[in-house]
């Protein structure tokens, strides 16, 4: 009765807020409404518009797609007992994207259909999320899962984007979180659409309450675990779907509102009964006095209210973590390792790693000359031999123009992937995770987004102009990871959500700032996925130095790297610093993911994939580790440069695209037969 009366007094106090949020809001318009009903001329018009069709919707829109978001997520974490599953985190907005992106190439496809169509897509990205995380996922395999499909998500947005680019400015306008894009006709619409998961709410509500004690326990009283999750999913995305059919997909309020009630004493023991519509309270409020302190400011002709609901969760959600409640009751922060995604070997692999540097070295470089050369040599128009030859000597001015816009593009996608690739070996080795990376903890997000405002500001910034930018973009993103977890030694679950956190934000803004650009739009939608179109020598020059100095740093941190996979008390126990190695090693893969990035933007997967082609090949110790993984991120590259230019020649896709659209899918099968095999295993 206790924690019932407490539930009871917050959902009163939360009332109150929108009552009175609600009441500032509307009143200057009511009032001027109310003066001048009584005449019939144009101002009265213009005051029943202002009132009826845009202040009232306005307020609407704010609490239902709030409060749709704050019931998607209290279902889906309580489903997946997982207080960081979201809509955001399982893919549902980013699959839902996919589906406004269709609806702008199809125009059929949008209008009444185009709740339905958000919510097919979104539930097939959520099946996606949970088949490779798994329902019953650890919160950091479910946090670097759902941005693997993120990142996919957004590479095929691009791609889409990238070939039409007249709908890239109402794209990017809807990605960051906009309130009544559809106006009012399209508000009634998502309404009526949002009786069927309103009316399946109870039915599903009920089961799930045993859920809290585990599948045992549910099972026992009676529940059907995988129909429930399944039914409750669905409800859940049909939430989601309508909230970001009329807003957009806004950042973290289905992650926000029912963890903060969690931290009240009587929403916490509150059943789920209680939970969900608190959670929709909750996300109404939060979004509605986000929207209206936008508009007091008088910021809404430049700062959507997506953008400023993820200014305002960012601060939130990073204090969570940093309190430990962004995973209370959900296993330890220090948890063990992931098991390895495969664990294949090579016997020519062992021997190789018994071959001095310099003959490693040696061997590198002959594989790099040699990939320089094929690519170099591949493209709509072939050079031979003889080709070559002409063009040193002198005597073939078309071959020589075309080895100048060739070489200095594959040199740069060799030595960038090689770079971004050594980067995701120490993340990984930091977070102790197969799917951390560079991408996934926010360093090429922060890199990338401080490069854009450069290139915004200044569009013939020179290469080191870029370069520095860069380097403080990710100087940021590690600075402030690092402070926010130095009470937890940087510990691998806070780290991964400081991460996952600092990212999302600098994605939002990035794709706010496309949105007050009337100029170029395409080009820096291109940019932020990554590439190499129109690389010059300037960026090998700029790459080359990192490159000359990574190889002994790497060497150095190789042996303590190898002593810290061991665990962080044995670690401590042979006398190595655990907290002073994490924040070098971080700082070190910063540097070079973000001298990467300086050059060919923020590509995605290279971090991800290429230390996981390494363990493939029978890489072990770290030594071996970081020189396989830098040839296979170079050769991944190399070969998406490529791609790039000869696939659809004379079109150009974005060398970042593709190596999402083969790294994505290929992790997340991995993923999924992972899955299968602790299932088979009984794990």
């Amino acid at each position: 009765m206790e924690a019932a009366s407490r539930a009871g007094l917050i959902g009163v106090a939360l009332v109150t807020l929108i009552v009175i949020a609600t009441a500032i809001r509307l009143a200057p318009d009511i009032r001027q409404w109310l003066a001048t009903s009584a005449q019939d001329s144009d101002a009265t018009t213009l005051a029943r518009i202002l009132l009826f069709d845009l202040s009232a919707p306005r307020v609407i829109t704010a609490l239902v797609a709030g409060g749709c978001l704050g019931v998607a997520g209290a279902l889906l974490q309580s489903l997946t007992r997982n207080p960081l599953a979201s809509p955001d985190l399982l893919g549902i907005t980013g699959g839902a994207q996919l589906g406004l992106l269709a609806a702008m190439v199809v125009p059929a496809l949008a209008g009444a259909a185009s709740v339905p169509l958000l919510f097919g897509c979104g539930l097939a990205a959520a099946a996606c999320v949970v088949a490779a995380a798994g329902w019953r996922a650890s919160p950091l395999r479910l946090v670097l899962a759902g941005s693997v499909c993120m990142l996919l998500f957004s590479a095929i947005s691009t791609l889409v984007l990238a070939f039409f680019e007249q709908s890239i400015a109402g794209a990017a306008l809807w990605a960051s979180g906009s309130l009544y894009q559809p106006g009012a006709d399209g508000l009634k619409s998502a309404i009526g659409w949002l009786l069927l998961p309103l009316a399946a709410l109870p039915l599903v509500i009920r089961p799930l309450n045993p859920f809290v004690l585990g599948d045992d326990a549910a099972a026992a009283a009676g529940v059907r675990i995988d129909a429930t999750r399944i039914a409750a999913t669905v409800v859940a995305v049909g939430f989601a779907s309508v909230a970001v059919s009329i807003a957009g997909p806004l950042t973290y309020v289905g992650l926000i509102a029912p963890n903060l009630l969690r931290q009240i004493r009587g929403a916490k023991a509150a059943k789920l009964g209680a939970l969900v519509p608190l959670s929709a309270l909750a996300g109404g409020a939060l979004v509605l006095v986000t929207d209206s302190a936008v508009l007091a400011l008088d910021l809404d002709a430049t700062l959507s209210t997506g953008v400023a609901i993820a200014l305002v969760g960012t601060p939130l959600m990073l204090a969570m973590i940093r309190s430990g409640a962004a995973w209370s009751g959900s296993g330890s922060m220090t948890a063990e390792p992931d098991r390895p995604l495969s664990d294949t070997g090579s016997g020519v692999l062992r021997s190789l790693t018994a071959l001095s540097w310099p003959a490693i070295a040696a061997g590198l470089l002959l594989f790099g000359g040699t990939v320089l050369l094929a690519g170099a040599s591949l493209g709509s128009s072939m050079i031979t031999p003889a080709r070559w030859i002409a063009a040193f000597d002198g005597r073939d001015a078309v071959t020589r123009m075309l080895l100048d816009l060739r070489l200095p593009r594959l040199l740069c996608a060799l030595l960038a992937g090689a770079l971004l690739a050594a980067s995701g070996v120490l993340m990984q080795s930091i977070v102790r995770n197969p799917l951390a990376g560079p991408e996934v903890l926010g360093v090429t997000q922060g890199a990338g987004l401080a490069t854009f405002i450069v290139l915004i500001a200044w569009p013939f910034a020179t290469h080191s102009t870029l370069a520095v930018a860069a380097l403080a973009g990710g100087a940021v993103t590690l600075m402030l990871t690092l402070m926010l977890n130095r009470r937890h030694r940087y510990a691998p679950m806070a780290v991964a959500l400081t991460g996952l956190v600092l990212g999302t934000l600098w994605t939002t803004l990035s794709q706010w700032l496309i949105t007050q650009q009337s100029v170029q739009p395409a080009r820096f939608v291109v940019w932020l996925v990554g590439g190499t179109y129109g690389r010059s020598w300037d960026e090998v020059m700029t790459l080359l130095p990192w490159c000359l100095l990574a190889p002994p740093v790497f060497a150095l941190l190789s042996k303590p790297l190898d002593l810290l996979a061991l665990g962080d008390e044995q670690a401590a126990a042979l006398g190595l610093p655990v907290g002073v190695l994490r924040l070098l090693v971080l700082t070190v893969a910063t540097l070079a993911a973000c001298a990467a990035v300086a050059a060919v933007g923020p590509v995605g997967f290279i971090g991800l994939m290429a230390p996981h082609l390494a363990v493939m090949l029978g890489a072990r110790t770290h030594r071996t580790r970081l020189w396989l993984a830098a040839a296979c991120g170079a050769l991944l590259l190399a070969l998406a440069d490529i791609g790039a230019r000869t696939l659809l020649a004379p079109r150009e896709i974005p060398a970042g695209v593709l190596t999402a659209l083969i790294g994505a899918p290929y992790l997340l099968i991995l993923l999924i037969k992972q899955v299968r095999r602790e299932r088979g295993g009984g794990r």
